[in-house]
């Protein structure tokens, strides 16, 4: 697997998790 395509998936994953912190608050 390409590490571009895990950084990105892990970059995607990250905005998510911070996306939904910021609608919580």
């Amino acid at each position: 697997m390409p590490r571009s395509r895990i950084n990105g998936n892990f970059i995607d994953k990250t905005f998510s998790i911070v996306a939904n912190i910021l609608l919580r608050i």
